[in-house]
């Protein structure tokens, strides 16, 4: 009885079973991968670009000459000085029928 070797011919080339997984399971992985990420990347880069437009036309609206400045402690203070918060009156929330 004699060993038999690991080879198979495809259509005469003499190509070994290495060879032959590589062009029927690896290959279309490789293309596969390839093309799904440069689909991939049009999308993504089509997302942006709207992002950017849009970006774009907000910012047009907003004249920055005008645009007076803002700052936070100016607003806390402001809160500050329109609410009293020592002098208050619980009241109670109305609920509806359901409840």
């Amino acid at each position: 009885m004699r060993l038999q070797r690991n080879v198979s011919t495809i259509a005469g080339l003499g190509m070994t079973q290495g060879a032959r997984a590589f062009g029927t399971v690896g290959l279309p992985l490789f293309v596969l991968t390839v093309s799904g990420f440069y689909g991939l990347s049009h999308l993504v880069q089509g997302k942006f670009d709207v992002q950017a437009q849009r970006q774009k036309v907000v910012d047009l609206k907003v004249d920055p000459e005008k645009q007076k400045s803002f700052s936070l402690e100016e607003e806390l203070q402001k809160l500050r000085n329109s609410v009293d918060i020592n002098n208050y009156e619980n009241k109670p929330v109305p609920r509806t029928e359901d409840e």
